[in-house]
């Protein structure tokens, strides 16, 4: 009987010490999965999204560059053609709307200034937004049904 409840014993010591390097374990990649979305929010720092401007077929990153660049000049009364971009793009391919386009802007000062500029285009069917990952884009959604079910109260 004592080498049963011994051996009893010695397992629950063993499933203790597992439980704790289990512990370990999943704070080490709970730290790891952060600081990888610190890179990737890093990463998506000086980007900014662009939605509702118009598409024609396949168009190719110079052509968007500029389009986005008149854009700009006209919708945000900004000198386009100070601007530098390190790379314009559209989310996906064409389908019944215009897709978004990404751009990577070269400075982060003029991608604040084209942010700010934004205001302009209320009640316009443009809009510009910050490029987040995709945790954050969740986190601030579910913050600002916070903010709504709070200001109904």
């Amino acid at each position: 009987m004592r080498a049963l409840k011994s051996g009893v014993d010695d397992n629950r010591q063993k499933i203790n010490e597992l439980i704790e390097q289990n512990k370990q374990l999943s704070d080490k990649i709970d730290t790891m999965e952060n600081a990888g979305d610190k890179m990737k929010a890093h990463m998506l720092r000086n980007n900014l999204i662009f939605h509702g401007i118009p598409q024609s077929g396949l168009e190719t990153w110079e052509q968007m560059e500029e389009l986005l660049c008149g854009f700009i000049t006209d919708k945000l009364d900004i000198d386009g053609s100070q601007i530098e971009f390190q790379i314009v793009h559209r989310l996906t391919y064409a389908r019944s709307r215009p897709q978004p386009i990404i751009g990577k802007f070269l400075r982060y000062k003029q991608r604040d200034e084209v942010l700010r500029a934004a205001v302009k285009l209320k009640g316009t069917e443009f809009r510009i937004r910050e490029d987040f990952t995709p945790k954050i884009r969740d986190l601030r959604r579910k913050l600002g049904k916070f903010v709504v079910d709070a200001r109904a109260e």
